[in-house]
């Protein structure tokens, strides 16, 4: 069962709920060429209280320093302790 999620940063009203829902159940339906019975959609939609932002990441040693694996050079900022 397909199970489609969406997190969205408003909190629409519940008929635009259910029009957003059926208007993804179509088009999922259509493009993957099936019924629509078996489509799960999740919307999440958090109040503003939810809301947090996390403060920014510091960088603990110089910018230039780098670490080079298999990838290449790595950033320091990148790198695990």
């Amino acid at each position: 069962m397909p199970h489609l999620a969406f997190d969205l940063s408003v909190t629409p009203s519940p008929g635009a709920k259910v029009r957003f829902t059926n208007a993804v159940v179509r088009y999922f339906s259509h493009i993957m060429d099936t019924g629509t019975v078996h489509i799960a959609v999740s919307l999440r939609c958090p109040s503003p209280q939810d809301m947090c932002s996390a403060a920014p990441i510091r960088c603990t040693g110089p910018p230039s320093s780098t670490r080079t694996s298999a990838a290449g050079a790595v950033p320091s900022e990148m790198q695990s302790e």
